[in-house]
């Protein structure tokens, strides 16, 4: 956004959270499903950012839970949480 640079919510699910979680669990395919997704905070340019995840398995299915802190002063800061659910087997 001219004048206000931010990382849009897109970007946070695509390259954040989807892509993380193929790094830390091997590959997914493509969500199927989202849900829960919240952005509570806009993350800027230079922000320092910490991501959690949380894998688990289901009937037919893969659910990933995400959550993406700013660290402001030392403390992390929720800026966007959501779950994304695969498809097992579909990649």
């Amino acid at each position: 956004f001219e004048g206000m640079p931010m990382l849009p919510g897109v970007a946070e699910i695509v390259a954040i959270a989807h892509r993380e979680a193929e790094r830390v669990f091997g590959p997914l395919g493509a969500p199927v499903r989202m849900s829960r997704i919240k952005f509570q905070e806009t993350i800027l340019p230079l922000d320092t950012l910490a991501l959690g995840l949380e894998r688990e398995n289901g009937e037919g299915q893969t659910t990933v839970r995400f959550r993406i802190e700013r660290v402001v002063d030392g403390a992390g800061r929720i800026a966007g949480s959501g779950t994304l659910t695969y498809a097992q087997g579909a990649r």
